[in-house]
């Protein structure tokens, strides 16, 4: 039997609890850099300006993009665990749990592939690349190596907009196909079903 929007959205919710909660218990640990603590402070302080209106939106763009580049460079180790944690856990644990994560078995539903086996491991890893914005983060990476500075937040909001057009798209499919299976249900030929 088909697994349904609802119980796909609340899976999706518990699972994405569980990866921030893991996340943040290994990172918390890793210090803040000073650079990280003046690029925040800086983008706040860019941000009241322009609401107060101190500064035009081309200043306020140009201001907030430094300090948010500054950040991400700060950051990369955390956004590196958090990609590593997501994948680990989307991929692998499901892979070993029979197409089940957390959330998946409390709402008594899991993937499999379109002849009802489990799907290979690498099945998994391409499905979470694609659905839970590993490969955008993984291109904001790679972005972050090699623009500078002025590009780097109109580049990465590029690659955003696209990955969240995607996972708009599958959510979409989802809901309104019979079969309701999502754009990456039938890129990587896998739906969600539910079980007992």
């Amino acid at each position: 039997m088909k697994a349904y929007f609802l119980q796909r959205l609340i899976s999706y919710l518990i699972d994405f609890f569980i990866v921030i909660v893991v996340v943040s218990c290994i990172t918390f640990f890793i210090p803040v850099s000073n650079s990280y603590d003046e690029a925040l402070k800086k983008s706040n302080e860019v941000s009241n300006a322009y609401l107060n209106g101190e500064i035009d939106s081309h200043e306020y763009l140009v201001e907030y993009g430094k300090a948010n580049y500054t950040m991400s460079k700060e950051n990369m180790i955390v956004t590196v665990i958090n990609l590593l944690i997501t994948v680990a856990y989307f991929a692998t644990y499901a892979y070993y749990k029979n197409g089940q994560t957390i959330g998946k078995k409390l709402m008594h539903i899991k993937v499999e592939s379109l002849d009802e086996k489990n799907p290979s491991h690498g099945t998994f890893i391409f499905r979470a690349l694609f659905i839970y914005g590993v490969i955008a983060s993984i291109i904001s990476l790679i972005i972050l190596q090699l623009i500078q500075a002025d590009m780097y937040s109109y580049t990465v909001l590029v690659v955003e907009t696209i990955q969240s057009i995607l996972v708009f798209i599958s959510a979409l499919m989802i809901m309104f196909r019979k079969d309701t299976r999502g754009l990456h249900d039938l890129i990587f030929k896998t739906k969600v079903v539910a079980v007992k």
